[in-house]
């Protein structure tokens, strides 16, 4: 038999198609370690095991507090919150914010409990161990939810898609 692409000049793009994918062998589906992956063609769906990111945190370095003590806040007339600890990247916080109490924390933490809003820290003043607030923190402010990137069993990676570096992160 002669060989198609060589001999016969292909009219359209479906026929070429056809040409090529007959000459394609099929490998089978095998394991590769999560960095290897890059580049590779995933053979199955691939879900979320958890919802990400996996707790409520904040997006920007500022205070954690309560969105309430922080109404009329100006810089005439600011808003005076205890500071009674901090918040870090990577680490669980120990702390529940109450009212009039702020907590300093990094981008990335885990928002304390009681805490409904993060305030940048450009809009601060910290003097001893008072944080002068000098507008308001409207609710939800400056916090990633627990799961607003993708929920527990979402899609992440469907079937057939090549892994590009972004999928990984």
């Amino acid at each position: 038999m002669a060989d198609p692409l060589k001999k016969e000049k292909i009219a359209n793009f479906d026929k070429a198609e056809c040409i090529v994918l007959g000459h394609i062998t099929r490998t089978s589906a095998e394991a590769q370690p999560l960095m290897a992956a890059v580049g590779l063609v995933n053979a199955a769906d691939i879900y979320a095991p958890e919802d990400i990111p996996s707790f409520t945190g904040s997006k920007v370095d500022g205070y954690a507090l309560r969105s309430l003590d922080t109404a009329g806040a100006s810089t005439e007339k600011p808003a005076a919150l205890a500071l009674i600890g901090g918040a870090r990247a990577g680490h669980l916080p120990r702390l529940s914010v109450k009212s009039g109490e702020a907590v300093k924390i990094t981008t990335g933490a885990q928002v304390p409990e009681g805490a409904d809003c993060i305030i940048k820290s450009e809009d601060c003043l910290l003097q001893g161990q008072t944080v002068s607030i000098y507008k308001p923190c409207a609710a939800a402010l400056n916090i990633q939810p627990r799961g607003s990137v993708k929920k527990n069993g979402e899609l992440l990676i469907p079937k057939n898609k090549r892994i590009r570096a972004i999928e990984i992160e």
